[in-house]
């Protein structure tokens, strides 16, 4: 999706709701505003990923994980198609998908519901319908064995992930696969970060996530390695911490301690009008109903230890195992 956020005064609603809708139909395709935009747009490429270790990483897991899937490619493009992308083609996406019948525009604040209703229809309602198209996502193929991806850069030490596929952001395994990831990766009382960067000091950090989208999802494990350090010896005590949480149940203590952060998070992220308004729309895209926002509360409680330790055995599966990893280039460093 594409998203526009706007913070103003309440009684400037009107303006700027005359701004979006005309930012709707009335793009100027002026080349010298693109070309200066696309060396923006290339520069900000250069910035998150090229000049990026964890930005290089995240590419470089997407390309290692997903072999059919559409989400292979990056949003934001490779640089060949910043170069090459024609007036001619941001056109055709202009005129698309900038339509009413394919926005969702979320209001929150010091408005009333008739008034924000009645500015919307007096700026959407005249702008044309457009016939969307029809867009087929590939789905990955399933995994059947373990594979490995590196890349060498200008650094010190290793950056180091473990990936394995997770599920889609509607499935009901969602609420179990944070809490598991949690446990094993969320902050400095985790159970990897205890073992990994306290007790053995073998990482400056160490996280795990679980990320979830339309078509699939990966639950991932991360570390920034000290220099020297056998990525081998990390691996091991990560197998032997994911083998743990496979065996044995979460203690009631833990799970509650986990449920905790995970509302305390929620709340946190609610906290402004801006996040509720981004909130809201995300859960309208998404799900198509952004009542879904107002039940994760309730889903993450009712998680059991049991269903963590399920989720764990079903989803960590050796096979299906992707290591990437960002290494020095050879003569500066430990390989």
């Amino acid at each position: 999706y594409t998203g526009y956020y706007t913070n103003l005064p309440s009684d400037k609603l009107e303006l700027i709701i005359d701004i979006e809708s005309d930012r709707m139909r009335n793009l100027l395709f002026d080349i010298s505003e693109i070309d200066s935009e696309r060396e923006v747009v290339k520069e900000e490429r250069r910035m998150r990923y090229d000049n990026s270790v964890y930005g290089s990483l995240f590419e470089l897991i997407t390309t290692t994980i997903y072999k059919t899937s559409s989400y292979r490619w990056p949003v934001i493009g490779y640089m060949a198609d910043l170069n090459d992308t024609k007036i001619d083609e941001l056109k055709s996406f202009y005129y698309s998908y900038y339509a009413p019948n394919n926005a969702v525009v979320v209001i929150a604040g010091d408005v009333t519901i008739s008034q924000a209703k009645k500015l919307i229809e007096k700026y959407y309602e005249p702008i044309f319908r457009q016939d969307l198209p029809q867009i087929k996502l590939e789905s990955e193929t399933e995994q059947k064995s373990t594979r490995t991806a590196r890349l060498e850069k200008d650094v010190q030490s290793v950056t180091l992930a473990v990936v394995y596929p997770g599920v889609k952001v509607d499935h009901s395994d969602v609420y179990a696969l944070d809490l598991l990831a949690s446990a094993m990766g969320s902050g400095s009382s985790s159970r990897l970060y205890k073992r990994i960067v306290y007790n053995n000091e073998l990482a400056t950090s160490v996280s795990m996530s679980s990320h979830n989208s339309n078509l699939s999802g990966e639950l991932s494990f991360y570390a920034s390695l000290k220099p020297n350090v056998s990525v081998h010896r990390v691996l091991s005590l990560l197998d032997d911490e994911l083998k743990k949480i496979k065996t044995i149940l979460v203690a009631e203590k833990e799970l509650e301690k986990l449920k905790n952060q995970v509302e305390l998070s929620y709340i946190r992220g609610l906290q402004t009008m801006s996040s509720r308004a981004q909130a809201l729309a995300l859960n309208e895209i998404i799900f198509g109903d952004y009542r879904k926002l107002f039940e994760d509360i309730d889903k993450y409680e009712a998680v059991t230890a049991e269903d963590i330790r399920r989720v764990a055995n079903t989803y960590i599966i050796p096979s299906k195992k992707n290591i990437v990893q960002i290494v020095p280039k050879k003569g500066s460093g430990r390989q």
